[in-house]
């Protein structure tokens, strides 16, 4: 099984540097997203800034997809 939404950041050289959840706030209240540690959006900035991206994985939450 997996969840969706699952978030993939991929280089322009096609490598995969950060896939799962955008968020650690598992909950879509807008009063939780002011303290959530957003995993996409530090991703993003670590690698456009050239740095080693600190957390490459995580595990998404959301609705269950099945095969």
């Amino acid at each position: 099984m997996r969840n969706t939404p699952q978030y993939a950041i991929v280089d322009p050289l096609g490598v995969l540097r950060y896939v799962g959840a955008i968020d650690d706030k598992r909950t879509s209240a807008v009063a939780d997203v002011a303290g959530a540690n957003n995993y996409v959006r530090a991703a993003l900035e670590q690698g456009l800034a050239g740095k080693p991206i600190a957390v490459t994985q995580t595990q998404p939450y959301g609705c269950t997809v099945q095969d």
